[in-house]
C-alpha cells in the first residue's frame, strides 16, 4: 500500500484477489522435420491474469496436465507475495474485483472493521487516512457491508455514490420460511 500525493494510503478490499482470471487453451503448431516428418502438435498454455493483464503463464503438454498443474501455477504466483505487475496495474484501476475500468473516484474510509465486522479503534491507524478507488460503475457500494458501504466513505474527488453509472441489478429472491418444531 503506497501513499499518494495527499498523504493518503490505498487499502484493498477484504476479498482482494491477486489473480482474477485464468485461461487455458490449446495452442496448435505444425512441426516440420526432414528427419522425423511433418505433423500437427499442440501444447496447452495456462495464463493467469489480473484485471486483463497477464501476470504469469505456463505451458504443459495436454489439457489434463494443465488442469492438474493449475494449482502449482497459482501457488507460484500467489505464494510469492503480490507481483509487481499487479501493484502497477492496481494503481489506476477500479478496486472492484475483476473490473478492468480505470478508477475515477477515490473514497476515504471513515471507519475500519476487523475480519469479524467489529469496528476497529481509530487510534490503531496512527492518524493515517486510507482510501479505495472505483470506476463510475462501482462507485456506489451499497448499504450491506460495514466498512465497504456508501455511509462509510467520504468522496475525495467530488464523485460519490450518486455519480454511479451502474444499470445492473440482481435482486435477491425470497426462498420462503423454515419452520422448526
Amino acid at each position: 500500500m503506497s501513499a499518494d500525493e495527499k498523504g493518503l494510503a490505498h487499502k484493498r478490499l477484504p476479498k482482494f484477489e491477486v489473480i482474477d482470471e485464468v485461461r487455458m487453451r490449446i495452442v496448435p503448431r505444425y512441426k516440420t522435420s526432414g528427419m522425423s516428418g511433418d505433423e500437427w502438435r499442440h501444447h496447452v498454455e495456462i495464463e493467469l491474469l489480473f484485471k486483463g493483464e497477464l501476470i504469469a503463464s505456463h505451458t504443459t503438454h495436454d489439457m489434463q496436465a494443465a488442469v492438474l498443474d493449475l494449482g502449482h501455477a497459482w501457488l507460484h504466483v500467489d505464494g510469492c507475495g503480490i507481483p509487481d505487475k499487479v501493484i502497477e496495474v492496481e494503481r489506476t484501476k477500479c478496486d472492484q474485483p475483476s473490473c478492468k475500468n480505470d478508477a475515477i473516484a477515490r473514497l476515504v474510509i471513515k471507519r475500519h472493521t476487523a475480519t469479524d465486522g467489529q469496528w476497529l479503534d481509530a487510534s490503531a491507524y496512527g492518524g493515517h487516512r486510507w482510501y479505495r478507488q472505483f470506476c463510475s460503475v462501482h462507485v456506489r457500494r451499497g448499504d450491506c457491508s460495514r466498512e465497504d458501504s456508501d455511509d462509510n466513505y467520504e468522496p475525495i474527488d467530488g464523485i460519490g455514490p450518486e455519480g454511479s453509472t451502474n444499470t445492473q441489478e440482481s435482486p435477491a429472491s425470497f426462498g420462503g420460511f423454515v419452520v422448526l418444531e
